[in-house]
């Protein structure tokens, strides 16, 4: 689905109409990274996180390499095969931000455990939660409030958590189409609850799991209207437990509670577009949007005002 596009420069405010379920709940796009002279300064980016400070890190599957941002979109550094430091780490996808000091990335099966300045740490195999295949593909990632850090296994239809130094602690999930089964999990999120939502991308739904793997919700199926999906690739929670879907092929975001009830929806095109495809979502502290869409990233506020 992933298709590379043109990366279009943003001239003055445009601004785009949110479409909005509640009055109380609007979005609209704010600005488009980058600000730069370089139309393919992104090469087919994947995962996006935000950290404490509202730094921003992109990862740059296409030119293998991570990029940090401050919060308006000003490169502050990047490692990886194309950064010039850290390590060849294969074809990226995910990443999480555990503290001002911490990033985790996965590649291929591998999870890598960086410093916030591309500094390498550590390294592990997703292998050992493996129980259908003997190889995974690691993708989302995500991180709770005691370090433990959560991967989604494409590949086996899993989800491994291990601890911060990369010991497995359990793995659950099965491919399939029931309750608590998955298809095709790209990313997942973590509440401060140690709620864990996995986007069940090819089951076009969102599943929510307690910190052991036990099934506490499930909701959304296949289609256009409010609450639906279609090939969800991206989930985020902010700090009020909020939930965030990248809704792909209906071409916009979706807020829910906790607890599955829609609260806003929005579309992510800006001026004089026909298409989208938001495929990654993160949530800045102060409720700004980021948006992985095509070969750049889209920054919306709930305010609708126009950021530098």
């Amino acid at each position: 689905m992933k298709k590379t596009f043109l990366l279009a420069l943003l001239f003055g405010a445009s601004i785009l109409s949110s479409v909005i379920v509640h009055a109380a709940e609007e979005y609209e796009f704010v600005t488009m990274w980058p600000k730069l002279d370089q139309p393919w300064y992104f090469k087919t980016p994947e995962g996006i996180a935000v950290d404490a400070a509202g730094n921003v890190y992109v990862v740059d599957c296409g030119n293998r390499c991570i990029k940090k941002f401050s919060s308006d979109g000003e490169l502050i550094t990047q490692w990886g095969d194309a950064g010039g430091k850290g390590r060849e780490m294969g074809e990226i996808r995910g990443i999480a931000v555990a503290d001002l000091e911490t990033v985790y990335v996965t590649a291929e099966n591998n999870i890598y455990k960086f410093t916030s300045k591309g500094e390498f740490v550590a390294k592990w195999t997703m292998e050992g939660g493996a129980v259908e295949k003997d190889y995974a593909a690691a993708d989302g990632v995500a991180v709770d409030s005691l370090g433990n850090v959560y991967a989604t296994d494409v590949v086996n239809c899993r989800i491994h958590k291990f601890t911060s130094d990369g010991k497995l602690i359990r793995a659950w999930g099965s491919q399939g189409k029931g309750r608590g089964q998955l298809n095709h999990p790209y990313d997942l999120a973590v509440d401060r609850k140690g709620n864990v939502y996995v986007a069940d991308t090819d089951n076009h739904r969102i599943q929510k799991f307690n910190s052991n793997g036990k099934l506490l919700g499930t909701w959304g199926k296949k289609g256009k209207r409010d609450g639906r999906f279609l090939y969800p690739f991206g989930v985020t929670v902010d700090s009020s437990g909020s939930v965030y879907v990248a809704d792909c092929g209906n071409e916009r975001i979706q807020k829910f509670t906790s607890e599955g009830k829609l609260v806003a929806k929005w579309r992510v095109r800006t001026k004089g577009e026909e298409h989208c495809a938001p495929s990654r979502i993160a949530v800045g502290r102060l409720g700004d949007v980021y948006v992985v869409d095509h070969d750049r990233v889209l920054k919306d506020s709930r305010e609708g005002k126009l950021m530098a």
